[in-house]
């Protein structure tokens, strides 16, 4: 059963443009990962400062490798101190 994610993050004041190249430079590898149907950066109209990933994948275990693969690894570190609040809800289809 496939598995969607919406993660959100806040970024600090300031560091919205930092924040957002970071997250575009993982889209496409993670795009060519096996097991993602969609992998997708928003941001909020109304406060640029909110980016929200919308992420879709065939399985949990496909996301588990996603969260280990070395471009999100190396994102998790790049963006400490860029974020003040960050939401992750993983959600499945009823």
């Amino acid at each position: 059963m496939n598995i969607s994610i919406i993660a959100t993050f806040i970024a600090k004041a300031g560091y919205e443009a930092q924040l957002q190249t970071l997250f575009m430079q993982v889209i496409e590898p993670t795009l060519q990962e096996t097991g993602c149907i969609k992998y997708a950066l928003h941001t909020n109209k109304e406060n640029q400062q909110e980016f929200v990933f919308i992420e879709e994948w065939q399985s949990q275990n496909d996301l588990d490798k996603h969260l280990k693969t070395t471009h999100i690894q190396k994102l998790f570190n790049d963006v400490q101190g860029l974020i003040e609040f960050s939401e992750i809800k993983n959600l499945q289809l009823l």
